[in-house]
Parts: structure tokens; C-alpha cells; sequence
């Protein structure tokens, strides 16, 4: 039945449905989501997990790397999520080197859960 659920919500999703729009799967309401990367972050930045086959993982975000800039604004690490289908510009701090990445945005309900444990993890915003 979960699986029946997945397919008709990606089929809706990949279907003409605006972003605002609504659908109903059998009784329970489906609205399209937000776009994110795929990634668990700390208040202060820090990647605390990555999920498997995201945007995140696949542009090479690593857990223990530090966001510094989201769009090039410091501090903004809030504003990673969006419209899906759009890109952000992530500058990451991996040691002592800066990289920039542009991720594009998913529709969080694609993003596949992270099946590890980590206590870190336990006060991270997902993105």
C-alpha cells in the first residue's frame, strides 16, 4: 500500500500540478512540498547527514562539512529549502578549503530517509 501511495504521488508530482496546488490521493490530502537538497544541518551549519541518492549526496556534500554561505549570503543556512526545480549556490567549508556547489531542489517527498543513527543529527533542520 506505501508503495501504491509513493507511485501516485510521484506521478502527481511529475504531472502539470503547480506548486500551490493540491491533489487527493484516495482520502488523504497530498500537497507537492518543498523543494530541498537532501541534508540534515545544525544551527551553526554543519552537515550532520546526507541522504542517500539526494541532490545533496550526489553534488558531493559530506556530513561535518560547514555551510557558510547560502547564495552567497553568510549566516543563511535557513534558506537552503525552495521552490522545487530550483537551484541554490552552497559555499562549504571542508577542512581548510572553500567549495562552491549549485544543488538543484527536489520535491522533499522523492528524498529517500536516512537510515543511520547519530545523536548529532537529533537537533538538525532537515533541508
Amino acid at each position: 500500500m506505501k508503495n501504491l501511495i509513493m507511485l501516485a504521488i510521484a506521478a502527481l508530482v511529475t504531472t502539470n500540478c503547480s506548486a500551490n496546488a493540491t491533489a487527493l490521493v484516495g482520502m488523504v490530502e497530498f500537497s507537492p512540498g518543498t523543494g530541498k537538497i537532501g541534508v540534515q544541518v545544525s544551527p551553526s551549519g554543519k552537515v550532520t547527514r546526507v541522504h542517500p541518492q539526494s541532490p545533496a549526496e550526489r553534488c558531493g556534500l559530506l556530513p561535518g562539512d560547514k555551510i557558510i554561505s547560502v547564495d552567497g549570503k553568510g549566516g543563511n543556512v535557513g534558506h537552503i529549502h525552495g521552490s522545487i526545480g530550483s537551484t541554490v549556490t552552497l559555499t562549504i567549508q571542508r577542512g581548510g578549503e572553500q567549495i562552491v556547489r549549485e544543488v538543484e531542489r527536489i520535491n522533499e517527498h522523492l528524498i529517500q530517509p536516512y537510515n543511520g543513527s547519530s545523536d548529532a543529527a537529533s537537533s538538525s533542520t532537515a533541508l
